[in-house]
Parts: structure tokens; C-alpha cells; sequence
């Protein structure tokens, strides 16, 4: 099989360079949401930026370059703000069944919020033969998966699974085959089950917090919540 080389595009230098720039990264976005990946073409991009198809080639020397350029931005932008919604500092004394509720909660945003997008994006992915987009696979979980083990290993002693690294990747994979099922393809829609965001987040954490073995704190009587006993 063909395997396509992916040459990435030289920085620009000047103003104007970096704004042209931006404007088809933008542009290409947008196109992508509306029509898909694998669809779009340089001149859908070129007419939705405002901009010359040779001005493009000028830039980038094929789509190939520009997606996988685009692709680098957008997975940077996902993890500064997945780092910066779950630092250390803001869940500091909060329970492990905060922290799971709260995880699978941002999840669950973050499909919602770009749904089109990242639908579009998943898509593409799946049927991708050339190796330097398979990595992008694994990056739409990672940043999520490193800063869930961050804190659920600061909080070791209330969780009682044996394979902490396994236990972790698990729950991870459990959740994001979840969401995506859910929110990307409506799944349960079609088996005629209707669940809310709201009781996705309610079920998925009682089914991580069931896998990992989380340790709740006792009631007013010395029981545990009869729900996740």
C-alpha cells in the first residue's frame, strides 16, 4: 500500500504570513465540521478563508500537511485546557467520587461541545491508512488519562483495585467508548433507550467508581450509600 509522506509547512515569518495562516486552519475547521475530513478539499478551504488556492500551496504543499499541522493545534489546545480544568490545586481535599464524577462530567462537555467536530474527526482517524495520523488516535484520550492518574494515585488509599496503571487505562477506555458511543453516534437512541448528559455522568460514575473499588465514606448510621455498597 501507498503510504502518503506528510511534509509539514515552514513557520511563517511576517504578519500577513501568520495571518493567512490562521485563517485556513480556521477555515479548514469549519469545513471539516460541515462536510468532514476526508471530503473537504483545498478549494473548499481556500473559498471559506478568503484566500487563493495558490496562496495555499504556498503555505502548505498539500492537505495532508495542513490536517496534520491542524491536527497538532488542536490536540495542544485540548490538553492546556483539560491540565487547566483539573489542576492539582482545584480538586485539593476532594473525595475520589468528586474527582471521578467531575472527570467523567468534563468528558462528556467536551464531546458535546464539539460534537460535529470531533465526529468528523474520529471518522477519519478509524479509516486512516498512513502512520503519521495513527498516533492522533490515542491523543484524543491521553491529556484525560494523565491527569486522571495524577489524582486518583494522590488518593491511592480510597480505592482498593490491585492494578493501579490497568485500572486507570480501563476506566479511561470504558469512559471514552461511552461517551463517544452516546453523544458522537447516539447509540442508545437507536436500541430506544434515552439517557441525558446528566445520567450518563450519574451512570458512568457509579460504574467506575464500582471498578475501581472506591472506598465510601460511611452514612450518619456507620452504612455505606445502598447504591454503590
Amino acid at each position: 500500500m501507498h503510504k502518503t509522506r506528510v511534509s509539514t509547512p515552514t513557520p511563517p515569518q511576517q504578519a500577513r504570513s501568520r495571518e493567512t495562516q490562521e485563517a485556513l486552519l480556521a477555515a479548514a475547521e469549519h469545513v471539516f465540521t460541515e462536510v468532514g475530513i476526508a471530503q473537504a478539499t483545498v478549494a473548499e478551504i481556500c473559498e471559506r478563508a478568503g484566500v487563493a488556492v495558490g496562496t495555499f500551496y504556498g503555505r502548505f504543499p498539500d492537505k495532508d500537511a495542513l490536517l496534520l499541522f491542524w491536527f497538532e493545534r488542536f490536540f495542544k489546545r485540548g490538553r492546556v485546557a483539560f491540565e487547566r480544568a483539573f489542576s492539582d490545586a482545584m480538586w485539593e481535599g476532594r473525595p475520589t467520587m468528586d474527582v471521578l464524577r467531575g472527570w467523567v462530567q468534563s468528558r462528556v462537555l467536551h464531546y458535546r461541545k464539539n460534537r460535529k467536530l470531533l465526529k468528523a474527526l474520529l471518522q477519519y482517524l478509524r479509516g486512516r491508512p498512513s502512520p503519521e495520523f495513527k498516533p492522533f488516535a490515542t491523543q484524543l484520550q491521553e491529556p484525560a488519562r494523565q491527569r486522571l492518574t495524577l489524582l486518583l494515585e494522590a488518593r491511592r488509599a480510597e480505592w482498593s483495585h490491585a492494578d493501579t496503571d490497568r485500572a486507570i487505562r480501563m476506566a479511561v477506555a470504558m469512559t471514552e467508548s461511552s461517551v463517544q458511543s452516546v453523544v458522537l453516534f447516539n447509540e442508545t437512541q437507536s436500541d430506544g433507550v434515552q439517557l441525558t448528559d446528566d445520567d450518563l455522568v450519574e451512570h458512568l460514575t457509579d460504574m467506575l467508581s464500582a471498578y475501581l473499588r472506591v472506598r465510601l465514606p460511611l452514612g450518619p448510621h456507620g452504612a455505606r450509600p445502598r447504591a454503590l455498597v
